[in-house]
């Protein structure tokens, strides 16, 4: 299980710097890139997406786009996944999800190291942003 939650953290690196490779993607569209699924629900993420907000609060705001099926129902919500920088450097805090009109839905406590879709997702955001700013 281990290795399957680090190598979807790779992949979203990869997607979020725009470096990954061949991928199973959305219905053929290249924009999307499969994150994790279960029986139940799909996550994907859009493909250079990532922002960056430091502007009218105290913290900067790292983001992605994203979307979660159900494949049950076959019902899309599209969606922002975010996370604090000041929560980065902290290595846990809360991986905020809102809809794409940036009204607020919930948040996901986190911790890096813990092998859970809302730590991976966060963590991968974090070592995206520091990457792409070293």
């Amino acid at each position: 299980f281990w290795n399957t939650m680090k190598s979807i953290a790779l992949t979203l690196c990869g997607l979020l710097l725009a470096t990954a490779g061949h991928s199973e993607t959305a219905e053929g569209d290249i924009r999307w890139q499969m994150l994790a699924q279960t029986d139940e629900e799909e996550w994907w993420s859009q493909r250079n997406s990532m922002t960056v907000d430091a502007s009218g609060s105290s913290s900067t705001l790292i983001a992605i786009n994203g979307r979660m099926l159900s494949r049950r129902t076959q019902h899309v919500d599209l969606v922002r996944w975010a996370v604090t920088l000041s929560d980065c450097r902290a290595d846990s805090g809360k991986l905020i999800t809102s809809d794409m009109s940036g009204k607020y839905v919930v948040p996901f406590d986190y911790m890096k190291g813990n092998a859970t879709f809302e730590s991976i997702t966060a963590q991968a955001i974090c070592n995206a942003y520091f990457n792409a700013n070293k």
